[in-house]
């Protein structure tokens, strides 16, 4: 007395569906919400690694992307050391420095000795003088390589 009922799909289809993993898509992507990347992005126009710290007192790194940790070396003087590596030295960087209500020119000297593809270092000098300074607001970015 049992009755047994059957419902049948026509296949489906993937065609035009991006893989979860390992796949490639051509042409534009128009995301209209966040985008999160837990891995890194590949592109010669994205920024390699990034690092935004207070030097004054206590180094304190505000925030960074691909950067372990900042050496502080001595007065002005940092190693920003990379989480991964980069693909070589030739990388473009590029810093910035600053101090709270005061105008600050100054230097940023890289020490081409110790350019490497897992750390860069860098000092950081008054322009009138060249003596070496600790500034509140220190930006240093990579690209390429």
């Amino acid at each position: 007395g049992d009755v047994v009922q059957y419902t049948t799909y026509d296949r489906l289809t993937t065609n035009g569906l991006v893989s979860d993993s390992g796949d490639t898509m051509t042409g534009d992507l128009t995301i209209n919400a966040n985008l999160a990347v837990t891995g890194t992005i590949d592109s010669p126009q994205a920024a390699k690694a990034w690092v935004s710290f207070n030097a004054v007192g206590t180094l304190t790194k505000r925030n960074d992307y691909n950067v372990t940790s900042v050496t502080d070396n001595g007065t002005g003087d940092y190693t920003v050391n990379f989480e991964n590596s980069l693909p070589d030295t030739d990388y473009a960087v590029s810093h910035s420095v600053g101090k709270t209500n005061n105008a600050l020119w100054h230097r940023g000297r890289e020490d081409v000795t110790a350019r490497t593809v897992d750390a860069y270092r860098f000092i950081v000098s008054q322009f009138s003088n060249a003596q070496l300074i600790d500034a509140e607001f220190v930006s240093v970015i990579f690209f390429g390589g």
